[in-house]
Order: structure tokens, then sequence, then C-alpha cells
């Protein structure tokens, strides 16, 4: 007679090999979803980190990806960080709740293909919409970008063990409006995308175990915490 299952066990967690890729906005998926490859997974979660951290969580005890990339959107707090500049920070600090950080195992690996991934971003709760309020944040945390979600992102994989990192296009300023930002939207998407294909080649390497050192990757000339600037 077979035994009936405990009604309190949890449902075993399901391996994925492959990457899974998350961003806040539907349009922000849609967009990277367009230019990476298929065999990627994609993951929409909406706003705000507690949003994104319900929907992350649900996610990652279910189906367990090979590495989490949280990407898309972010607000530019340094003046000289320019729209279409994609950033890829070491760390993300939360505001009050501590901070996250790249994946060590993802860190190394990506760093000695050339990419820069240093510094910090900022996981805000509300939007930082003054130019004055982005540039006060900037000279109290150091983070050239801001968001609402990357940093809780982190953290959800980092208590799951999964290696994570997060990688954002600057969007908007504080002297852009609605209309600035989304009639840039889709050039700045367009930097973003291309940032990634390049990014998401050398993790499939790096999770397949092929380290090229020779490899080219998609920050090439830069510095600090930028990754690719848009024109």
């Amino acid at each position: 007679m077979a035994l009936e299952p405990d009604a309190h066990e949890q449902p075993a967690v399901q391996t994925d090999g492959r990457i899974l890729v998350a961003c806040a906005l539907r349009r922000e998926t849609d967009a990277v979803r367009a230019v990476l490859p298929a065999s990627l997974d994609f993951l929409t979660t909406g706003i705000g980190s507690r949003q994104a951290s319900k929907v992350l969580s649900r996610r990652l005890q279910r189906v367990r990806p090979s590495v989490l990339l949280f990407t898309g959107t972010a607000g530019q707090l340094d003046p000289s960080c320019p729209m279409g500049t994609v950033v890829c920070p070491e760390t993300w600090m939360i505001e009050d709740q501590g901070v996250s950080r790249v994946s060590d195992a993802l860190l190394g690996p990506l760093r000695a293909r050339g990419w820069a991934i240093a510094g910090s971003g900022l996981t805000v709760s509300l939007p930082v919409l003054r130019a004055s309020s982005r540039l006060q944040l900037f000279r109290q945390t150091g983070a050239p970008i801001c968001d609402m979600e990357a940093g809780a992102a982190l953290q959800v994989a980092e208590s799951l063990g999964i290696p994570a990192l997060a990688a954002k296009v600057v969007s908007d300023s504080g002297d852009c409006t609605f209309i600035d930002f989304y009639r840039n939207l889709n050039r700045n998407l367009n930097e973003l995308g291309v940032y990634l294909q390049r990014l998401v080649k050398d993790l499939e390497e790096i999770v397949a175990g092929t380290e090229q050192p020779g490899t080219q990757p998609g920050t090439e000339g830069t510095e600090g915490t930028q990754g690719t600037q848009g024109t």
C-alpha cells in the first residue's frame, strides 16, 4: 500500500539549468526577450521591492535557475552618468535594509573577462522625482543609479543560494519629464539589449564551465560602474 504524502511536506524544487532574466515591467521584459536567446527563461515581477520579492520567492522556490539576471531601467543619481548607460554594480543598497552583492560565483569570472562590475546601486521604496533629491542621494551613498527592485531581488536569490546580478540602463534623470522618458525608452532599452546579449553569452559559458579568457566583453574600454554608453 502506498504511503500518503505528508500534508506539510514542501514540493520538490525543480532544477532548471536556464538563466532567468527578470524585469519589473512587462515593457522591459518584452524588449529584452526580443533580443535574447529563446533558451532563456523570463519573468516580470511587478514594481517595488515587496512585489518583486514575493514573485521571485515563489518562482525560485518552485524552479531553481542557474543564474538570476535582474535587469531593466533605472533612475540617474549621478549627473555625470548619461542616459543609455548600462550599469552593473557590485552591490545594491536597500535604504535601511542592508546591502546585496553580486554572487562571488559570477563576480570573479566576469571580471576576469573584462566586465566592469563595481560600485553600488541604490534600491528605494518610492520614486525619486526631484533633481535635488537625486543629487542628495548620490552625495550620501555614492550610488550613480537607483531603482525599486534590484536589491531585493538579489537578497531573495542569495537566501536561496542562487547566483545573481543586476544590470540596469539609465533611463531618466531629475530633469526628465514623463514625455522625455517614453520618447527615449526604446533607444535606452536597445542599449540594454546590446549589453545583455554579450553578458548572457558570457554567463552561459561561465555556467557551462567553459571559460574562454580571450572573450571580448560588452564593457571593453569602459571604466568604473558603466557598462555601455548610449550615444
